[in-house]
Formats: structure tokens, sequence, C-alpha cells
């Protein structure tokens, strides 16, 4: 625990600023009383009502409740939601912070509103109340030329006496291109990072030359107008983020998937979401940002800082609405999160599986990973409650080589439960002749189950896989690279109950056959 306090205390010497969309969050808990004689809707009775900072405004409370002073900079609107943003960032600070810590940088435009979301949470039978209605006032109008000089003049003022920069972008009008590049430009100048978050459709354009960039998927997907269904999509889409709009890194949220981290230089890695109940989404990507700028700017390691923001956005998600993290919450949840996770990971939040039964807290010892094919298909039920991806890789994996190595280990990457189906010796028999298999199953099936990348295995009688992929209906079959997509067997059967195949790359030279054909003659 010391080494998590020590490490969080580094924000004490961070001040940041957050430049973007200030916006006012009002939430109304209700508990559904029944239906309306009027018309087949529920009729809510209002219980509670509560208003909080939303936007860019988020991204500064939640900073407030990590005890990381922040300056915010944008616009609101000269109306009562406008009167609330002000007084709310005004107490984030505390009546005893210094004087000079509580200065925003907040314009007013009597011509446009403050942004409002306004949400109805309904309740029924005691249970977690859950999202209706959100109700949205806004203008998405860019400022116009006067208030925009402005509020660049004051930015390009503040940044000297912050460690980073974030930029909050809701699509709101406040980050044009003149401010988004201002600030990008001058934080350059002044040798601090600039964060950003970027709106959802936003030309990158926009943020070209930012130290980082935090997307989720679908903002990847649509600023690249490409699919990012797994692990391995991601990492390709977070490098040509950076290669095409030159940042430096590149990160991508992928909600029950985790993040991955890219950046220009080629580093890839890869943060495992923990299991839990998510009660709301809402907030998370604004968590992310604020203690991804915490970290950079106190200097801390670009992994660590992403690991960090990972755990605190697996902390929001289990509360309803945007709710402040403290420090000693986060402290917490980073010393347990490095107590469950093993020693050759421990540079890396390690999923936290959802039973014992699917998957200890310590690796299994090989011999534990061999189950049978009815114990498998418990498994699978078990892993689908809890979203988990199956991956099915089969072969007769005789004299275990590279080529096989590298398929597995690719074929990890493309869910989270990697299983492998080892042909017996009898169907080896079948399929390849009387003088295979070189190696026994009982062999085989230790050597492939001891490697990392493989979750379970299990001894295939059958001559081809049909049968199995039927009962187990794996999400991905993966084959080695050698194969075409139309000679993989199995293929019809997975593609139609809406399965997928993925073919590993082909190690040039390498085959058992071949390996065989070099041996000199006993």
């Amino acid at each position: 625990m010391s080494t998590e306090m020590d490490a969080l205390s580094s924000w004490d010497r961070v001040r940041l600023l957050v430049v973007g969309d200030l916006m006012l969050d009002q939430y109304t808990w209700a508990d559904v009383d029944r239906i309306s004689p009027e018309a087949p809707v529920m009729v809510l009775q209002a219980q509670q009502e509560e208003v909080r900072l939303g936007g860019a405004a988020s991204v500064a409370s939640l900073l407030a409740g990590l005890q990381v002073r922040s300056a915010a900079a944008g616009v609101i609107g000269e109306d009562p939601a406008g009167r609330v943003v002000e007084r709310l960032l005004a107490e984030r600070h505390g009546a005893a912070a210094p004087s000079d810590d509580r200065r925003d940088l907040v314009l007013i435009d009597p011509d446009r509103p403050t942004t409002v979301k306004e949400r109805l949470l309904g309740r029924a039978a005691n249970r977690s109340p859950h999202q209706i209605l959100r109700l949205d006032r806004e203008c998405r109008r860019p400022l116009d030329r006067d208030l925009e000089r402005r509020l660049i003049q004051s930015i390009c003022d503040e940044l000297p006496r912050c460690q980073a920069a974030l930029i909050s972008d809701y699509a709101k009008g406040v980050c044009t291109p003149a401010v988004t590049a201002a600030v990008i430009r001058r934080s350059r100048e002044i040798n601090i990072p600039v964060l950003v978050d970027p709106a959802r459709g936003a030309d990158f354009n926009n943020y070209r030359g930012a130290t980082l960039i935090k997307a989720n998927r679908h903002e990847a997907q649509s600023a690249l107008g490409a699919s990012i269904q797994h692990r391995h999509d991601a990492f390709a889409a977070a490098g040509e983020l950076c290669r095409k709009w030159e940042f430096d890194a590149a990160v991508i949220t992928l909600d029950r998937d985790g993040v991955v981290l890219a950046t220009a230089d080629g580093a890839r890695r890869h943060f495992d979401a923990q299991v839990h109940e998510v009660c709301d989404v809402t907030g998370a990507g604004d968590t992310v940002l604020a203690v991804l700028g915490a970290c950079l700017g106190a200097g801390v390691e670009l992994a660590e800082a992403v690991r960090r923001a990972n755990v605190a956005a697996l902390l929001q998600v289990q509360r309803v609405g945007v709710g402040q993290i403290t420090r000693e919450e986060l402290r917490q949840a980073l010393g347990e999160c490095r107590r469950q996770t093993p020693p050759k990971r421990a540079a890396q939040c390690s999923k936290a599986r959802p039973s014992a039964s699917v998957q200890s807290k310590h690796r299994k010892r090989a011999p534990d990973k061999v189950i049978s094919i009815e114990a498998l298909l418990i498994l699978a039920e078990q892993a689908r409650k809890h979203r988990m991806r199956i991956v099915l890789a089969n072969g007769c994996f005789d004299l275990l080589h590279v080529g096989h190595v590298t398929c597995l280990e690719q074929a990890a990457e493309f869910g989270d439960l990697l299983v492998v189906a080892v042909n017996s010796d009898r169907s080896v028999r079948r399929l390849k002749g009387d003088d295979r298999p070189v190696i026994e199953q009982t062999q085989r099936v230790r050597m492939v189950a001891a490697l990392e990348a493989v979750d379970r295995v299990v001894i295939l009688d059958d001559d081809d896989p049909c049968e199995l992929l039927r009962r187990l209906q794996p999400d991905v079959l993966v084959k080695g690279g050698g194969y075409r997509p139309d000679q993989v067997v199995g293929r019809e059967i997975v593609e139609a109950y809406g399965g997928r195949v993925r073919l590993a790359d082909h190690v040039q030279d390498v085959s058992t056959s071949r390996i065989l054909h070099s041996l000199p003659p006993r």
C-alpha cells in the first residue's frame, strides 16, 4: 500500500488546465409508481433532485475529488444554469484553497444557453435506479471570433502555471479548431503534455500534434473508418492514430475489453478490464482523462499512467451518474489490483476472472488446464455469463514448434478464453498415417497446456472439430496462416451462428512435416 501512497502523492505538485465544454448535469431520482391511465407510460414519483458538473467541468470536478488542482477554461450562458456551474466550480476548490488556485477561466456568452443534460432515473422494488430519459438543452454553434480570441488569450496566459493541459471536447462549440490548435501549440512551446478527449464524430485534424489522444472504440472507428472488434484491431487503430495525426501516444478504451495503448515509436500495451457489475458507464471517459492528466503532469511513466486510469474508470462505472472518486479509494483499488496480479504481469492489471471455476487468481499449472469436453461446455456457459469471448484452436501439435507457438499467442489476442483441441493419437493416425504421431497425446497435451497463452486444453478424438464447434460455438476459430479461409474445416459452422474465423500469421518454412523430412534416416 505504501507504494501506491507514494505514487499518488506526486499529484500534490500538479496543477492542470482543463479546456472544453462546461456543462451542468441534472439528476431526478424517482420511484416507479404505476402505469399511467392516460398512456402506456410509467408514472414516477420524484424523490430527489441533484446537480453536478458535466462535460469538461466534470473533469475538473473529478480532479478535485482526487485532490489534484486544476483550472477550468470554457464558456457558459448568461442564465440560471450557468450560475450554478460557476458556483459548483468555485465550491470544488474548498474554502481552504489559496485564492490563486481558485482561478477559473470561465467566459459568459449571453447569446448561448449553458449546456444542460437532465437525466431521469427510475427505481422499482428497491432495485438500483436506471436511466429512463435524458433531456438536453444546448447550442452547438462555434464561438464567435471575439469570444474565441479572448478564450485563447486567457488559456495561453494560464498554461505556464500548469504541468499539463486537457482538452475535453463535447462538440458544443468551445473547442474550435483555433482554440485546440492554440492549446496544443502553446503546450508544446512550454514543454508540457497536452491530452485530448475527442468529440464523437470530430475531425481529428483539429487535434493534430497533441501528446496523447484518448478515444473510445466508437470515436476511433469513426475517425479511421475501420472496425475495432478485438484487441488486435485496437492495437492497429491506435498505431494508425499516432501515425496519421502525429500524436505521441494513443489510448483506446474498449469498455469490457479494457484499454490499449500505442505510442508513435511502436510500443504496444493492453490493460484488462476487471469483471464487475456495471451500473452506469457515464463518466468513465472523463475519469480516464483526469487520471491520465494527473499522472503525466506529475511525470509518471505512460504505461503506469494508463494502468491507474483504467482502474479509476472501473471504480467509476460501479456508481450511478458521474461521481467523484477519492484518492484513498483509488489507492486501495490500485493496491488490490497489484495483489491480484501474477508477478510476470505486474506492470499491467490482470483481468479478475468471474469465478474460481472459470479462472483462479493465479496462473493455472499445465495439468490443471487439461479438461474434458463436458467440463469445457460448463466452463463456457459460465464464461458467457460474464461476456467473455471464447477462442478455439485445434490441431495435432506433433513436434511443437515456433509456428504452433506463434499461432496460439495470436489466437489468445482474439478473445478472453483460449481453448486448444489437441487430436488424440487415434485421430492423428487416421489423419497422418501409422507412423504418426511422433509424440504421444499425453506429452503433446502437456506441452500445449504449458504455453502461457493457452487457458484450457481438450483432447479431440474426432478427425475434425465440427462436432465440437457445434456444441461449444466459440466466438472465434483460429487456424495457422498456412491455410486460406475456405480451407478451414468448420468455417461454415462457425459463420452460420455468427462466429468468426481468423488466420494467424504464417511462419515461413516451419512445419512438422518439414522438420521430420530434414531428419537423417534411422
